[in-house]
């Protein structure tokens, strides 16, 4: 057996019947044509590409929360604008907009320029759309760019790139610019913040991005909000659920650490795989109810379907505290509400490192991942949880749960219903 995919056309009509039910029967697919192989086998490849890209660790770029009370400021500003009827931005309020996400505006011109294209606008069914090509004159001849769907991260940002004919075609002729990629790529991270964050604005055009092999300069911006009639509950939502930067929350251990509790990014990859060193043989009993070996808690392909998440069908909390001297985070616990098919009910787990046990992480993690389920509407929170582990029992008594014991499957069932509070 090779694990490859293998297509067949098999041509001849009626005369190779035979053979292509014994090649189905063997579940290898056949064809009338080859050029029909060769574009089902295109599809295959483009699905893996994306799925490849689309389960690759990001890079780290700066966080959200940062410019919080930036964001806020600027929507209320955008609001009074549109109360007086404004639907274009002036130089100086672009430039507030965009420093509110950190994304510089002007400077010094840049030597030996490529001239690019990046903005958003607004699609029907899609909602909000990126995009980034050729700028300048020559965009407008030969229509080059690449559309993604916000939000982005560095990895979707570079797959997003490598769609457009521009810059595959400046790498292979200057290959020193691969090394610029990285800060175009962090800027188009940013900007898929501010499209998502800044949900009145219509369309954005930035003509020219200027990039050189160390520079980037936005040039011409352009900020078209809508019109004061429209009601926010006739904008287009996100085709992706951005980052649910509501459900941040800062807190202190017993020995008054504070820490950080928020939903996981792509990026904490590496911090989940420094999170499983510190797990204890028990510490992974307790929360998966066998042993698992380290190297297949932290495989890549695990890990990736862990912190790259839909937010729609599952949340993921953790609980990271940083190095007063470095700044390097640390991933504390981690907890887990997982919509269940079917029903309106969701399943939760907590998993706290040995050394961070019994300083109250667990009922904190608890509690949130309850305020979660409430704000997302669902009807009833479950659990399963080992006889021995009385301190998630513990925790859940604290918030409301309800526990029994299930002989047949020889668990602690905890079960926490919502319905009567709406």
């Amino acid at each position: 057996k090779i694990n490859k995919p293998l297509l067949a056309s098999w041509m001849g009509g009626d005369e190779v019947a035979e053979g292509k039910s014994i090649l189905n029967n063997a579940n290898i697919p056949t064809f009338p044509f080859p050029e029909t192989a060769a574009t089902i086998f295109n599809y295959l490849w483009k699905r893996t590409y994306n799925l490849r890209g689309l389960f690759e660790t990001p890079a780290i770029t700066g966080s959200e929360d940062k410019t919080t009370g930036a964001r806020v400021e600027i929507n209320v500003m955008i609001d009074e604008l549109r109360e007086n009827g404004v639907t274009e931005l002036n130089a100086e309020q672009v430039k507030q907009v965009f420093g509110a996400f950190e994304i510089p505006i002007g400077g010094e011109p840049v030597a030996d320029a490529y001239q690019l294209r990046m903005g958003s606008f607004t699609d029907g069914l899609f909602g909000p759309v990126l995009y980034c090509g050729t700028g300048g004159k020559m965009g407008k001849v030969i229509g080059d760019y690449a559309v993604a769907l916000p939000p982005l991260n560095t990895t979707l940002a570079r797959r997003m790139l490598e769609q457009a004919r521009i810059f595959p075609a400046i790498l292979e002729a200057e290959p020193s610019f691969n090394g610029n990629l990285a800060a175009l790529e962090e800027l188009l991270v940013k900007f898929s913040r501010l499209v998502i964050g800044l949900r009145w604005i219509k369309e954005i055009i930035i003509d020219p991005l200027d990039m050189s092999t160390d520079a980037l300069r936005i040039g011409n911006v352009s900020v078209t909000l809508y019109y004061p009639e429209i009601l926010p509950e006739q904008l287009p939502r996100p085709a992706i659920r951005p980052y649910p930067a509501q459900y941040i929350r800062q807190g202190e251990l017993r020995d008054g650490t504070p820490y950080t509790l928020r939903p996981i990014r792509p990026e904490d990859e590496p911090l989940m795989v420094r999170f499983h060193e510190r797990l204890s043989d028990r510490s992974v009993y307790m929360r998966y109810f066998y042993p698992i070996n380290f190297e297949k808690r932290v495989s890549h392909d695990r890990l990736a379907r862990i912190c790259f998440i839909d937010y729609d069908r599952e949340m993921v909390l953790v609980a990271e505290k940083k190095d007063p001297e470095t700044g390097e985070g640390e991933i504390m616990a981690v907890g887990r509400l997982n919509k269940l098919r079917g029903v309106n009910e969701a399943e939760y787990a907590v998993t706290i490192d040995d050394e961070h046990q019994r300083h109250g992480l667990g009922t904190k993690i608890l509690a949130t991942l309850v305020e979660i389920g409430r704000q997302e509407g669902i009807d009833k929170i479950i659990a399963d949880i080992l006889p021995e582990n009385r301190g998630m029992q513990r925790a859940g008594e604290k918030i409301g749960f309800k526990h029994y014991f299930d002989h047949d499957e020889q668990v602690v069932k905890a079960v926490l219903d919502l319905r009567n509070e709406k």
